[in-house]
């Protein structure tokens, strides 16, 4: 008998099914500063220090505390990172332009970390786990992806 979200192997079992993990975290509503943890992983990432308060100071946060998306820009600049906004659709995506900070359709940040033809690898904030997906289940979430 094989468990929920895992498939039998020769020896062993698989890992948890990577689609029950995403909507597992996209059910549940975000914990804590999610584009604040972006920009960790994208430090850890480009191998730069990560210090919260260095980053967060003198930011325009917004009313819980969080860096809002407006300013990523400057959160990205104290790390010595550069970012640029983009409304390409992710079907035009291509292996070079990652990583990326992608907003889902319901507002929560990922973090775009590898694109291989059909199979994406995304960082999830809050779970902090990088989860393999096929490039239409990210598209389905993702604003404006045609």
């Amino acid at each position: 008998m094989t468990a929920p979200g895992r498939k039998p192997q020769a020896r062993g079992w698989a890992g948890p099914d990577p689609a029950l993990e995403f909507d597992v975290w996209t059910a549940h509503v975000a914990q804590g500063d999610e584009v604040l943890a972006c920009v960790a992983e994208l430090a850890a990432v480009f191998e730069r220090p990560f210090v919260a308060a260095r980053v967060t100071r003198g930011l325009a946060l917004d009313q819980q505390g969080h860096v809002p998306l407006d300013q990523i820009d400057q959160a990205l600049d104290r790390l010595g990172l550069r970012c640029e906004h983009s409304s390409r659709p992710i079907s035009e995506w291509n292996p070079h332009d990652v990583p990326v900070l992608l907003v889902l359709g319901n507002g929560r940040p990922v973090l775009l970390k590898a694109v291989d033809n059909d199979s994406w690898t995304i960082w999830l904030p809050g779970a902090a786990i990088n989860v393999a997906m096929p490039r239409q289940r990210v598209e389905e979430y993702a604003p404006g992806a045609a």
